[in-house]
């Protein structure tokens, strides 16, 4: 009876060992889709924010209405929350990983750079 409890024993552990390596790969996947959507989240608010600011540059007839600038201070916190996902998912975020976003044209110039110093 005891070499049966044993054997069931070891059958239960080889399966659970095997299991926790198959949900840590899944987990790693998640967390790489995570931070993907959160670069692309980040990216998609600067460049509406950019289509805002160059619209109303390009035509001295349109005024900046109180809506307006409710959308563009809504979008600029849309990017510093995906900054924090960002922060959240990635592997690290230190003054390094920034830099090398900055190489990487993911932080394209020094106001960007300092948002993303401030959740250093």
């Amino acid at each position: 009876m005891g070499l049966i409890l044993t054997i069931v024993g070891t059958i239960i552990t080889v399966i659970s060992f095997g299991y926790a390596i198959y949900q840590s790969r899944q987990i790693k996947k998640l967390e790489k889709i995570n931070i993907e959507q959160a670069w692309e989240f980040y990216r998609q608010s600067l460049r509406t924010i950019l289509l805002i600011d160059q619209e109303l540059e390009g035509n001295p007839n349109v005024k900046r209405s109180a809506g307006i600038n409710q959308a563009a201070a809504m979008l600029q916190e849309m990017g510093m929350n995906s900054i924090k996902l960002i922060k959240r998912f990635s592997p690290s975020f230190t003054q390094k990983d920034i830099d090398v976003w900055k190489s990487q044209q993911k932080i394209e110039n020094e106001s960007q750079e300092k948002a993303f110093r401030k959740f250093l």
